[in-house]
């Protein structure tokens, strides 16, 4: 089944990036808004087929979302295969650091991560493929076109899909509340999978056990954690900090 990306912004982040996956869209009819005209001229340089059609229409095929007058139809996602994501994540010098998300069940909490993931040039982000948030239409639109950009590949079994990355070279990271260590003190001078925990418990203890550091982020206020997505930006942040020489 096709997917659709709907809203001003979203839109044009996919005409601009991965116009060549977009086969139709649907704009509305009798519409003088210029940022709808520029939407519409990306679509015609890029020959992509458009049809105007009335405000309802859109809603029906958005499941009445806010579409702002526009929606790209593209086909389904695809998910990078693990073993060969994971062999051109090898052959890079220095290896690209990755995300792995523990049982992460919130759609806007996966796309927002992924616009993080794309800001921080991280290779790829490990999702599992039960009792996990899968990439949905609103994960793509909440990723604001991130999703278009960063590597998503779905574990069969997170440990063991932590197993291989240690193996491959890289050093796991996992966040958690009231760690000893915080990100800050941590010298993050090799190749990292930085894993976050769910919305709810956070790090499962089989995950946590895999883990070579348990960092957290320092809290000034009364609530004790940080949003997932919140929580990543920050981490990735510290991260390219460290890395870049800052």
């Amino acid at each position: 089944m096709p997917r659709w990306v709907y809203g001003i912004h979203p839109v044009e982040e996919i005409l601009l990036k991965k116009g060549s996956d977009c086969d139709l869209l649907l704009i509305r009819r009798d519409s003088d808004n210029k940022a709808l005209k520029r939407v519409e001229a990306l679509a015609h340089k890029q020959n992509i087929r458009v049809r105007f059609t009335e405000a309802a229409e859109i809603s029906r095929t958005c499941d009445d979302g806010n579409h702002q007058g526009v929606a790209a139809r593209l086909p389904d996602y695809k998910y990078a295969d693990f073993h060969d994501w994971l062999e051109g994540l090898k052959a890079q010098t220095p290896m690209p650091d990755v995300l792995v998300l523990d049982e992460v069940q919130d759609p806007h909490n996966l796309g927002a991560v992924l616009r993080s993931a794309d800001c921080f040039s991280i290779g790829g982000v490990v999702i599992g493929r039960e009792r996990s948030v899968q990439v949905t239409d609103t994960v793509v639109r909440t990723s604001a076109g991130a999703a278009d950009w960063v590597p998503v590949t779905q574990a069969v079994n997170t440990v063991r899909a932590l197993e291989e990355l240690k193996q491959a070279g890289y050093w796991i990271v996992g966040t958690v509340v009231g760690a000893e260590t915080s990100i800050y003190k941590l010298k993050l001078d090799f190749p990292c999978v930085f894993v976050m925990g769910s919305e709810e418990k956070g790090l499962r203890p089989l995950v946590r056990n895999h883990c070579d550091y348990l960092v957290g982020l320092p809290s000034l206020g009364h609530v004790d954690s940080l949003n997932i997505s919140v929580a990543t930006g920050i981490v990735l942040s510290e991260n390219y900090r460290q890395k870049s020489g800052l």
